[in-house]
């Protein structure tokens, strides 16, 4: 849906719809079970809009129920709008100027709402990354501070707390996608390789001139 004149974004019973025919193509059925035949629509002036009751373990549900919507407070039309927002926006948007565009009441929920939509982009199951005419480039940096910057009581003989933050970007004319590991601490320079030679398929050009630790992978 690219129209923002589409009433899913405004009306909160569009939204609802939309969302069903999504998800329950062939008709609801029970997130808990899996019954879709013993299920039946619940109606009345006090029920809510799209409650379902399956007759099978007696439980009610709506089609928001083990999704990222599941008792928020939000709006359903706003929640469409704000994954129409995020996905469209060429690079990112933050949850102050997505509090703005949605006129949500506190960042609290924009916050909320922001990292809610992200966790639903994840890719459950991530392929290796490169391939045929591809290049993957790998960088790599420390967070955490030096300990003798840190105040005396935050101080550790172990360095716990620092962590090495490795990025692996997708390349052909354009990059694609990235992956980002992150690490407790910072491992020793042999499973630091592992892990990117894990993320990519063989066979393919390795960047990373940047890097100390991972340059003798790159491609000569």
């Amino acid at each position: 849906m690219t129209d923002l004149r589409n009433p899913i974004f405004h009306d909160d019973e569009a939204a609802r719809l939309h969302l069903e025919a999504q998800r329950w193509p062939n008709g609801p059925y029970c997130p808990r079970c899996g019954e879709a035949e013993a299920v039946t629509r619940l109606s009345g002036k006090s029920t809510a809009p799209g409650l379902c009751m399956c007759n099978s373990c007696r439980t009610k549900f709506s089609v928001t129920m083990g999704t990222v919507f599941e008792r928020s407070h939000i709006p359903l039309s706003k929640w469409m709008l704000g994954f129409r927002l995020m996905a469209s926006s060429k690079k990112g948007i933050s949850a102050l100027q997505l509090q703005r565009s949605l006129d949500l009441k506190s960042y609290k929920s924009a916050w909320f709402m922001a990292h809610r939509i992200r966790e639903a982009m994840a890719e459950t199951s991530p392929t290796p990354m490169g391939g045929e005419g591809m290049i993957v480039e790998a960088d790599e940096t420390a967070v955490g501070g030096k300990e003798r910057n840190k105040r005396l009581s935050k101080r550790n003989s172990k360095n716990i707390g620092k962590g090495s933050v490795s990025n692996y970007s997708e390349w052909r004319v354009y990059r694609e996608r990235d992956f980002v590991a992150i690490e407790d601490r910072i491992g020793d320079l042999v499973k630091r390789q592992d892990a990117l030679i894990d993320k990519c398929r063989a066979g393919l050009g390795i960047l990373a001139e940047r890097s100390p630790a991972l340059r003798p992978l790159s491609a000569p």
